[in-house]
């Protein structure tokens, strides 16, 4: 989602929008950062066309940065949210009784909403139940 935001131009061909990926500084997932500034996609996807796109508005437009630092959100245009939500079931096997631990994501959005200028856009790439931004963002 990032990079086809970051890919998008106005009508003179020239690239609309900057957008900054932000990415907590977790164990799990603290490399792709590094990675994802260099041009290269942390995530294999099945389409042959996000690689070449992520590298494109990445190294040639510049267009596309990550960072585990906060106040560069002020800079942002667009800001895409993709936050893990692990489900935690109540019941072995069944996974009708349980909940979503949301914390990570609330988490996420009181610092982006502290951040970002009025006027950004706030894409929440993360799977999340319907009705969910009503309640967290």
């Amino acid at each position: 989602m990032a990079a086809i935001v970051a890919d998008t131009v106005d009508k003179k061909g020239k690239p609309s929008k900057f957008v900054i990926g932000m990415q907590r500084p977790s164990a799990r997932s603290f490399w792709k950062i590094p990675l994802l500034n260099r041009g290269i996609s942390p995530v294999k996807a099945e389409d042959p066309e996000v690689d070449p796109m992520i590298a494109r508005v990445v190294n040639e437009k510049k267009t596309l940065m990550a960072t585990y630092t906060y106040d560069v959100l002020k800079l942002a245009d667009v800001v895409v949210v993709d936050v893990q939500c692990d489900y935690i079931k109540e019941d072995l096997g069944n996974v009708r009784s349980g909940q979503t631990d949301m914390v990570a994501l609330e988490a996420s959005l009181h610092v982006i909403a502290r951040h970002i200028p009025a006027y950004a856009l706030v894409l929440i790439e993360t799977t999340v139940a319907t009705g969910t931004t009503e309640q967290v963002a």
